[in-house]
């Protein structure tokens, strides 16, 4: 599976990409909503992970973005915010994991939205 990974804090960057890379996924990073946007047009990727609090555009404009420019590729918000999961499907993407957040809810979080492609390889 192909992940591209919306998150400014390094080291929760570097942790979920390598929990990804370990599971057998291919992750890039991109760490402020434009180089997110950038990477989200030009490849295609299975499942987006986005931070809200991000340092040039907030998650919520970099997903109006996405879906405005027709990428439909499914969204899992990864937030320090009190996020419900019934909040979130409202504004278009499928599920939210709760930071701080462990390799069990990320894979979990995975599979619920692309069942069958999200476990070890």
């Amino acid at each position: 599976m192909r992940v591209l990974q919306i998150e400014d804090d390094a080291e929760t960057a570097q942790t979920v990409a390598m929990i990804l890379k370990t599971d057998g996924h291919d992750c890039d990073t991109a760490d402020c909503g434009a180089r997110a946007l950038e990477l989200a047009r030009d490849d295609e990727y299975d499942i987006i992970l986005l931070d809200i609090g991000l340092p040039d555009i907030d998650g919520y404009e970099v997903l109006n973005r996405l879906r405005a420019a027709g990428v439909t590729t499914p969204v899992v918000i990864q937030s320090g915010l009190v996020l419900r999961k019934n909040e979130v499907k409202g504004l278009g993407v499928e599920d939210c994991l709760a930071k701080p957040f462990g390799r069990r809810e990320l894979r979990e979080s995975l599979q619920s939205v692309i069942p069958g492609r999200s476990g070890h390889r």
